[in-house]
């Protein structure tokens, strides 16, 4: 049997074993739950995985099979345990089937991106390194395009993917300068970044600051391994803990009290420093845990 087949044999396992268990809902959930850390183990971590990783042959972190694995199935599949738990002492068949069906589609997914892979280019190194003068130019061009089509309505669909192209160039050339210590880029980078965030914090949503997070984490990843677990982790929580209610805070005061944009973000600042909103801190917290950042919600 070849390595793949035994890949895709081994992933369906958890989610057997949860349909095995079918008769409790709870212990059910949990098998398929923990089902997909256990593909994520399998096929990335394990001596089975595709992608041997050494010294000279780092983790390709950037690969679908590890990077949209992680973001789908760490998204569809892992989030929901605080729906779960809001929902612990009520009848949870539902939430333990849907549990079932995402772990099914994780492992669906795994497969097909198994299957592709050629096993003869396992061990290739395959490595384009890009001039940062041109990804620098990128990013500056993006970003100056994105800037102009605001005032061009009838473009503004186009305006996202050109801040997607420079923020991920951004990010790029931040990393790639520090690492080879090339201080006039990693200036302009740390002030591009600087500026998107910002930028994104004026915005009212989540999701700008949560890509510019990721993907600094994840490009990172390949230059500090070991810092980037221990504090990307650690600034990935702080934003979980922020962004729910800073994004409430601006949405009501710059939304629907019609305050500047810079004025509602300050509001939203000073939550966080006023102990009497500890309780609306925590309350918005886990409404966007079990209801956002959890989708099982939505079968």
């Amino acid at each position: 049997m070849s390595n793949a087949a035994k890949i895709i044999v081994i992933i369906y396992l958890p989610w057997l074993l949860s349909m095995i268990v079918e008769f409790d809902p709870n212990i059910s959930y949990f098998a398929a739950w923990l089902g997909s850390f256990f593909i994520f183990y399998i096929t990335i971590f394990s001596s089975l995985a595709p992608y041997k990783t050494s010294e000279n042959n780092p983790l390709p972190v950037m690969k679908p099979l590890i990077l949209v694995q992680l973001i789908f199935a760490g998204f569809m599949c892992c989030t929901s345990i605080f729906y779960f738990l809001e929902h612990i002492d009520s009848d949870t068949t539902l939430i333990s089937q849907c549990q079932r069906l995402s772990l099914l589609a994780h492992a669906s997914l795994v497969s097909g991106m198994i299957l592709k892979l050629n096993p003869n280019e396992y061990q290739k190194n395959i490595s384009i390194r890009p001039s940062m003068k041109l990804i620098l130019t990128m990013c500056l061009l993006s970003f100056c395009f994105a800037k102009l089509l605001d005032y061009v309505p009838s473009f503004i669909q186009l305006k996202y993917p050109l801040q997607v192209l420079s923020i991920t160039s951004t990010v790029y050339v931040l990393v790639k300068a520090i690492a080879t210590q090339k201080i006039m880029y990693a200036a302009i980078a740390i002030s591009m970044f600087s500026i998107q965030f910002i930028e994104s914090t004026l915005t009212g949503f989540k999701e700008g600051i949560i890509i510019q997070i990721l993907t600094l984490i994840f490009i990172s990843f390949h230059y500090y391994r070991s810092l980037v677990l221990i504090l990307g982790s650690g600034i990935f929580l702080i934003a979980l803990y922020v962004l729910p209610t800073y994004t409430a805070v601006f949405r009501k005061e710059s939304w629907i009290n019609g305050n500047s944009m810079n004025s509602a973000r300050e509001q939203a600042y000073q939550t966080f420093f006023n102990e009497e909103s500890s309780q609306l801190i925590f309350e918005n917290n886990w409404e966007f845990l079990t209801n956002r950042f959890s989708e099982i919600g939505m079968f």
